[in-house]
């Protein structure tokens, strides 16, 4: 297996200005495309990760593009139907969503740049996505190599959270707590969040009773 990670930007995307704008983060999942007349269709699935109002400033941004059909938004969780129109120079579009490469991770679009963790059976198609990204998309390439395959990070897999819980493990990872050593504490934590100590603890402890069985141990 090839597997590739890349940073890039364009001017033209719909995502990457918005996350930068109301600074927060949105985790794409391309679904499914198609073409219908002279546009091409994209579906997709996000998981916004940021303060609620800066949530909702994004999905506002989002909705004001004419390029997006449809959203619909159930709390952190927004599926999109985009339409791009087929001018006959669609190189970018081809390289980034060709079929035959696939997402090891979903697509993290912060700062108003797109960080990709791709795989692919053959090397070809990576090579045109990276030439693509790296000429056209301000494109810079962390790796490609070949290396099995050992996991595919699916989120969705994950238990719904109440607003609050995501918020707080949301907070708990952009800030390193989980790291080793450790950069952040929970009262620190706590005070990002704008809430005290023992609710802080209290939201954080049941996303990760939630959270946890489930990754070991999907349940039926």
């Amino acid at each position: 297996m090839w597997i590739a990670k890349i940073k890039l930007f364009h001017e033209t995307c719909i995502w990457s200005p918005g996350t930068k704008k109301c600074n927060m983060i949105d985790l794409f999942y391309k679904i499914s495309e198609y073409k219908s007349g002279n546009h091409y269709y994209l579906v997709a699935a996000h998981i916004l990760q940021g303060p609620e109002k800066n949530n909702q400033d994004y999905i506002t941004f989002i909705k004001k593009d004419k390029r997006v059909c449809k959203a619909e938004v159930h709390g952190n969780f927004m599926i999109t139907l985009a339409r791009i129109k087929d001018k006959g120079d669609l190189k970018e579009y081809h390289a980034i969503y060709n079929p035959a490469i696939f997402h090891i991770k979903p697509v993290i679009v912060k700062e108003g740049y797109e960080y990709w963790e791709v795989g692919c059976w053959e090397k070809a198609p990576l090579m045109e996505f990276i030439d693509v990204a790296i000429k056209r998309m301000h494109g810079e390439l962390f790796y490609i190599h070949q290396h099995p395959l050992e996991d595919l990070q699916l989120p969705h897999l994950m238990p719904k959270l109440t607003k609050k819980q995501r918020r707080a493990i949301d907070l708990a990872i952009e800030n390193g707590y989980y790291n080793i050593p450790r950069r952040i504490e929970l009262k620190g934590l706590a005070a990002r969040m704008g809430v005290s100590l023992p609710t802080y603890q209290e939201h954080l402890r049941k996303a990760e009773l939630n959270i946890i069985p489930n990754l070991i141990k999907l349940k039926p």
